[in-house]
């Protein structure tokens, strides 16, 4: 199997992930969210979806990562490289959605909290606890939220990095930590992902989030994959696929505990990722190249398809269109638009203002080049 040959099916999985938030989001043009046709077909998108972006950010930061050093250099590389793939693309679509939404009436900030709120959007800051969102706040950008608890992961991940080949031990000893020593001082561990612990400060309720899991079961399956454990008989390995592929399009169809967490919607995507990665070296897995990339542009499309559903349909009510704005035919309308400008913002900003700054940040240092492999950002509803 070639190096590149796992990330196929993974930037696959990355294309599909972000279609299943595009079509949930997408839904209320067939009917109301959470009714109808449109959540019968479409609802189980909303959670799935992400939690395969968590689980995927786990196995890919352990993919990329195999050879660590544990040197400053590597880690310093990493770090760099994470966020400028993520940063700009991140604050350019943000801007960009509220321009096209408010217009620059949106930046006269109507109050020291409007301020705020959009610092700390910007800085991964989670902003104060409510309801309907896992332990945080909506962002300026809504499908943001996601992205508060990427980042923390990429953070601890890469500290974690500093202590070179006892890494797994300081990684695994902070989750430990954090996910239940620290819960269990202030009551009990549950891995409800809805559960807020009360901490003072919002970041710690991300931190002690039980959503955090996906991320350590992600790391767990790209270990295994980096130990070379694989179903070397192909009888079992199509066998184990198939029935971890049933077992995920069952749980979509039947809606059966599709809510965030390993208990959730990681009954299904948890084995169906193990299997994928444990058959890969024993079979091909071929994916469609429009799908590969679909993974490609990912992270452009599950941050700007928002701007593309809602702002069409504002301007359809606005030409007197609004007969137009509901069924299959919208949806198909505003999801290709979703896909074009995704295609537009990872061609100059993914790839070209990214790389750019990427460049500028470690064209300076003086040093070997660094082992650090860089795929793009695993960011996901």
């Amino acid at each position: 199997m070639s190096r590149d040959q796992p990330l196929a099916f993974v930037q696959g999985l990355r294309g599909i992930a972000a279609m299943l938030v595009v079509m949930w989001h997408g839904s209320r043009f067939i009917s109301p969210y959470g009714t109808g046709l449109g959540f019968l077909i479409f609802g189980s998108g909303r959670t799935m979806g992400v939690d395969l972006f968590f689980v995927i950010s786990g196995f890919i930061m352990v993919y990329t990562t195999a050879r660590n050093d544990g040197s400053i250099g590597y880690c310093r590389d990493y770090f760099v490289k994470r966020l400028t793939r993520i940063w700009p693309t991140y604050v350019g679509i943000t801007v960009f959605y509220h321009l096209v939404a408010s217009g620059l009436a949106y930046f006269y900030f109507s109050s020291s909290v409007d301020i705020r709120r959009f610092i700390e959007t910007l800085t991964f800051v989670p902003l104060a606890n409510t309801a309907g969102v896992p332990v945080i706040d909506y962002p300026a950008l809504p499908v943001g939220w996601t992205l508060n608890y990427e980042m923390y992961f990429y953070v601890v991940f890469g500290v974690s990095l500093l202590f070179g080949r006892y890494r797994w031990l300081a990684f695994f000893g902070w989750m430990a930590a954090s996910l239940i020593a620290l819960p269990s001082a202030i009551g009990s561990v549950t891995l409800a992902t809805t559960t807020n612990y009360g901490f003072r400060f919002p970041y710690v309720n991300l931190m002690t989030s039980p959503i955090i899991w996906l991320f350590v079961t992600g790391v767990v399956i790209g270990l295994a994959h980096q130990a070379g454990l694989t179903i070397r008989n192909k009888f079992y390995a199509r066998l184990a696929l198939a029935a971890s592929t049933s077992l995920v399009v069952w749980q979509y169809a039947s809606g059966f505990h599709t809510e965030h967490g390993i208990l959730e919607c990681g009954l299904s995507i948890i084995p169906f990722m193990l299997v994928l990665v444990l058959t890969s070296r024993t079979m091909s897995l071929p994916v469609p190249r429009f799908v590969v990339y679909l993974g490609d542009i990912s992270f452009s499309l599950y941050l700007i398809h928002p701007l593309a559903q809602e702002h069409l349909e504002v301007r359809f009510d606005a030409a007197a269109l609004n007969a137009y704005t509901s069924g299959p035919a919208f949806l198909f309308l505003t999801t290709a638009l979703a896909v074009a400008l995704a295609a537009v913002s990872h061609r100059y900003l993914e790839r070209g203002l990214a790389d750019w700054l990427k460049n500028r940040f470690l064209s300076g240092a003086r040093r070997p080049a660094s082992t650090y492999r860089d795929v793009g950002p695993i960011a996901t509803s």
